[in-house]
């Protein structure tokens, strides 16, 4: 999957030459650097390496249908608004967008060829589950994983986190509101995404798997090597120790420790409430 710097910026097409040094990279440190300089806690709720993948919401920027803009646009229901009352027609639009930068980026790729064929991995819960039917009318031979997580942990974690990226972008803002409305959409984005995935691909479909996060946090190893064997994807062993490192390195980064800060009563919520309201 492309590195974050690649996908912030997509044209033109990288090199792919280690010895090429894109003016995109330095530009992304920067970018990454300051914003990190400015609120420390995010890098350490989300770790960010400008040189590995990160979530694709980056590619949906540039038509404002990136999930981001929902918090820069705290104050501003319109985007909402707009945002869910988007035409199916004008999504898939988006995602034809989406996927010419993705195609873009592997150009020349030396892993994207006839011989040698790959694939991306790619992650916008946000984007992705409210319009799964557009992504798979774009992607129809993707495969899909939902993790599925407790719904009152999901939330209390995204809150933390979406919460922490508001304080950047605005004064004191009605946070009671904010909680409300990011609470229907959790709601309403499981309504939709059950829909859809029925609809386009069927209930038993063998392109959509769920895991547990509980199951995948237990061992993260098997978890993807049972994702692989079930997809038809090539498994080696060089890219399981090359998950083993990456787990060692990022073992402290865990948002259990976290959650101390976020407290559920500014936004009208608690976590009983969200139990009962999202039990299905």
């Amino acid at each position: 999957s492309p590195p974050l710097w690649q996908s912030t910026t997509p044209p033109p097409p990288p090199s792919h030459n280690p010895d090429d040094a894109d003016p995109r990279i330095y530009r992304c440190y920067e970018e990454m650097k300051l914003y990190f300089d400015i609120a420390p806690l995010i890098r350490a709720m989300h770790p960010v390496d400008i040189h590995l993948p990160h979530e694709c919401f980056h590619f949906f920027d540039r038509t404002y249908l990136d999930s981001q803009w929902s918090v820069r646009c705290q104050g501003e229901s319109s985007y909402f608004e707009w945002w869910e009352g988007l035409d199916y027609k004008d999504v898939l639009a988006y995602y034809k967008d989406y996927k010419r930068q993705m195609q873009l980026l592997a150009l020349n790729h030396p892993r994207f060829t006839q011989e040698n064929p790959t694939h991306f991995i790619m992650k916008d819960p946000q984007v992705h589950s409210y319009f799964l039917g557009a992504l798979i009318e774009t992607f129809p031979d993707a495969n899909i994983v939902e993790v599925h997580r407790h719904p009152g942990d999901s939330l209390h974690s995204y809150l933390l986190l979406e919460s922490t990226v508001a304080d950047l972008f605005y004064e004191p803002y009605d946070r009671r509101a904010y909680g409300a409305r990011m609470f229907e959409t959790f709601r309403k984005r499981r309504r939709v995404m059950d829909a859809h995935r029925e609809e386009k691909l069927g209930k038993d479909s063998d392109q959509y798997v769920d895991v547990t996060y509980k199951e995948f946090l237990k061992d993260p190893i098997a978890t993807v090597r049972n994702l692989y064997k079930h997809f038809g994807y090539t498994y080696t062993q060089e890219f399981e120790e090359n998950m083993k490192i990456y787990i060692e390195k990022n073992k402290n980064y865990k948002l259990g420790d976290y959650r101390h800060l976020l407290s559920w009563e500014p936004y009208g919520l608690s976590r009983e409430m969200v139990e009962e309201e999202l039990k299905d």
